[in-house]
């Protein structure tokens, strides 16, 4: 499966998952190293543009990474959650269930709904699974978002 992983330049090739290691994330708890894709860089696009919080973030230098995982090391959740009900709830109860299907499955990758665009869907990858070797960079390049994104 081919994913996109969109971060600030000079973090683009921490496959470690330390940004979500130090805060967490919707997917995992603080203290839990993941690595956040997407299935589309037009998703990786909308999931960044969610969380600008000013026209200064939006000026800084991006980058993304194409990834290709095996399939066989990915696990898909998305008939399993209702995005619904998850807006609802506080975000413990998202980080439980995803550490129990890592548990259940031994899955490297796991596919999530997007909550941005619930019609497409999240790879999150668990940086420490053995098989993170077999993950290839495909491609990577500076992205140049369009000045008319910025609200």
């Amino acid at each position: 499966m081919k994913v996109f992983r969109i971060a600030h330049s000079q973090y683009i090739d921490d496959l470690q998952g330390t940004g979500a290691r130090l805060y967490g994330g919707r997917w995992n708890r603080p203290g839990i190293p993941m690595l956040y894709t997407s299935q589309n860089l037009s998703l990786c696009i909308l999931e960044l543009l969610v969380h600008f919080n000013s026209k200064l973030a939006f000026n800084a230098s991006y980058s993304y990474l194409e990834l290709d995982i095996p399939d066989k090391h990915i696990h898909s959740v998305v008939d399993k959650i209702n995005i619904t009900t998850y807006h609802k709830i506080n975000n413990k109860a998202l980080w439980e269930f995803t550490e129990a299907e890592f548990e259940k499955t031994n899955a490297m990758a796991i596919i999530v709904p997007s909550f941005v665009l619930k019609q497409e869907a999240n790879v999150i990858i668990n940086p420490l699974h053995p098989h993170m070797k077999n993950v290839k960079i495909i491609s990577k390049s500076p992205i140049q978002l369009d000045d008319r994104l910025a609200i």
